[in-house]
């Protein structure tokens, strides 16, 4: 069995959207490696000088003031440590209706945009 089907995946089922502060997140949404089904938005307005997260197994940076964009099947690993902003759930449906994702993904290779 290849490592990929022990990664869970979260789903946005009972919403089309959400939308809570880093602050008040779930904690199982950042303390597990795992999957959306939906697109994340993360704006990440203060954060610490060695906060990071994982994107398809590789380690990010974080800055301050900094937009991350999660597309549905990416795998995410985060632990949060204080950092403060907001985090938007939104479904592919909707996400897509609103812009065209090619524009804004270039195939997961460019998550950040400042």
């Amino acid at each position: 069995m290849s490592e990929e089907k022990h990664i869970p995946v979260h789903n946005l089922t009972y919403q089309e959207f959400q939308l809570t502060t880093l602050e008040n997140g779930h904690p199982e949404n950042f303390n597990d490696v795992h999957r959306h089904n939906f697109f994340e938005i993360l704006w990440f307005k203060e954060v610490k000088d060695d906060s990071h997260l994982e994107l398809d197994f590789e380690n990010y940076h974080l800055k301050s003031n900094q937009i991350c964009i999660i597309a549905p099947g990416q795998v995410f690993n985060m632990k949060l440590r204080g950092e403060k902003g907001y985090v938007f759930a939104i479904s592919r449906e909707i996400f897509q209706e609103i812009c065209d994702v090619e524009l804004i993904l270039t195939n997961g290779a460019a998550p950040f945009f400042f």
